[in-house]
């Protein structure tokens, strides 16, 4: 909700503030749903999510194509991850392993599981984010 992680569905009263909230659901596989709700009463909300298309074979050549001033975060196993830029949440959730998530720089990562998370730095693989299961927290500036 609004870019914080408030846990996996089914949510019985999750504590929050009423007015114009914005929704995000995902489940690996599926296509995520992002929804604006107005909480100014009690609901109850119930949404049907669209299964991905099965991804094309990809190579095992890890190097990503990416711009300058651009972090591209691979996933090869499951992790929890936060990208923050200043006080704004970018993305916050447990991607999909083998998801590509790409954002501009300067963000700051938060994953639990460092070890699942391959970093792209300008086109540059750097490797993983950290050791697996050791949660952690970087910083990556533009050049």
């Amino acid at each position: 909700m609004d870019g914080f992680y408030l846990g996996q569905t089914p949510l019985a009263s999750p504590p929050l503030e009423g007015g114009r909230r914005l929704l995000r659901l995902e489940l690996p596989g599926y296509e995520p749903v992002e929804e604006e709700v107005n909480l100014d009463r009690n609901l109850s909300l119930s949404y049907r999510l669209v299964p991905r298309p099965s991804p094309a074979p990809t190579s095992s050549n890890p190097q990503v194509e990416v711009s300058p001033g651009k972090l591209v975060l691979r996933l090869e196993g499951r992790s929890w991850l936060r990208v923050t830029q200043g006080e704004k949440s970018l993305y916050e959730g447990i991607p999909e392993v083998g998801a590509e998530l790409s954002f501009d720089l300067p963000v700051e990562v938060r994953s639990g599981n460092p070890g699942a998370v391959r970093v792209f730095l300008d086109g540059k693989d750097l490797g993983p984010l950290g050791e697996p299961g050791k949660p952690l927290t970087r910083r990556f500036e533009a050049p």
